[in-house]
């Protein structure tokens, strides 16, 4: 694809200076007519000066006339031919140009297509560590510029390392899956959701403070506890749990990893206090989100 736009950028290019050898055959042409009047206006001088009558003055003003007007005319002709010539170059060179165009739009389009999938989770469907670092750093810069609210909420599947233990990598994978599945219809538009790594997940949440990004935690968690996952070749059903960690960015914990590491230290308070929990940091104090739900499930 890049060797054929380069071929035609060359193409463009010998097409245009085609185009000025045509402007320089013009001012050529241009120059010759000019320089055959001055040359027929100087022989009629020198020939009027010599004649011997009326008549022989008529002959030679009549001649030269002629001769003058057979220069305009071939003049005429080749302007019109050079004319023609340009026209049919441009046609071609704007064939050319769009061409050229058409196939830089397609290859812009495929590197584009090429970037996104680079910035995609291929298990979870969700955005990878690379598409994280590349969203937390364009909320953050809107966060400093409009101080508008901005949460991070960091999620760890329960003993997912038993799972895959138990049931194999193969269960494990579909675990990853359905999770991808259940936080993409949970999330506002508004939210970025990336798989982070292995089991861990992190939900960029904009314009949300940490109280209700809690909320929004707290919802994903109890859709996840009342999802059974299905094996394979078994009527057996899997429950799964998850903790999430949460925090908020604020002008005394304002840097991206700072946040990050608040809402991590908060995910393992709430794998500590019994798993299948949400954790809020307020304040600087690591705060358990309780739910009549909560309690229900671990019970």
């Amino acid at each position: 694809m890049l060797v054929d736009i380069h071929g035609k950028i060359f193409d463009v290019f010998k097409k245009s200076k085609i185009m000025d050898d045509s402007i320089d055959d013009a001012s050529e042409n241009s120059s010759s007519l000019n320089k055959a009047i001055l040359l027929r206006l100087n022989t009629l001088k020198e020939q009027a000066e010599d004649a011997g009558s009326v008549e022989d003055l008529q002959t030679i003003i009549s001649e030269s006339i002629a001769s003058v007007s057979d220069a305009m005319e071939n003049f005429a002709k080749k302007q019109e031919a050079l004319k023609l010539k340009n026209k049919n170059e441009i046609r071609s060179l704007s064939g050319e140009l769009r061409e050229a165009q058409s196939q830089i739009k397609k290859v812009q389009t495929k590197l584009e297509s090429a970037e996104e999938d680079g910035l995609v989770d291929e298990l979870s469907k969700l955005g990878n560590r690379k598409g994280y670092s590349r969203e937390i750093e364009k909320s953050h810069n809107l966060w400093a510029a409009q101080r508008q609210n901005l949460s991070v909420i960091v999620l760890d599947i329960d003993k997912f390392k038993n799972i895959n233990d138990t049931y194999g990598h193969a269960i494990g994978d579909q675990v990853i899956k359905k999770l991808g599945t259940i936080i993409k219809e949970n999330t506002r538009s508004t939210d970025f959701s990336a798989r982070y790594g292995g089991e861990e997940f992190v939900i960029i949440c904009n314009n949300t403070c940490a109280e209700n990004a809690a909320k929004l935690a707290e919802k994903i968690r109890r859709a996840i506890a009342s999802r059974c996952f299905k094996m394979r070749d078994s009527e057996d059903r899997l429950k799964v749990t998850s903790s999430f960690g949460v925090a908020e960015f604020t002008p005394q914990r304002r840097d991206v990893v700072a946040v990050f590491k608040a809402a991590d230290k908060a995910l393992y308070k709430a794998k500590e206090s019994g798993r299948n929990a949400v954790v809020l940091v307020k304040n600087n104090k690591l705060i358990k989100v309780n739910s009549k739900q909560n309690k229900k499930e671990n019970s």
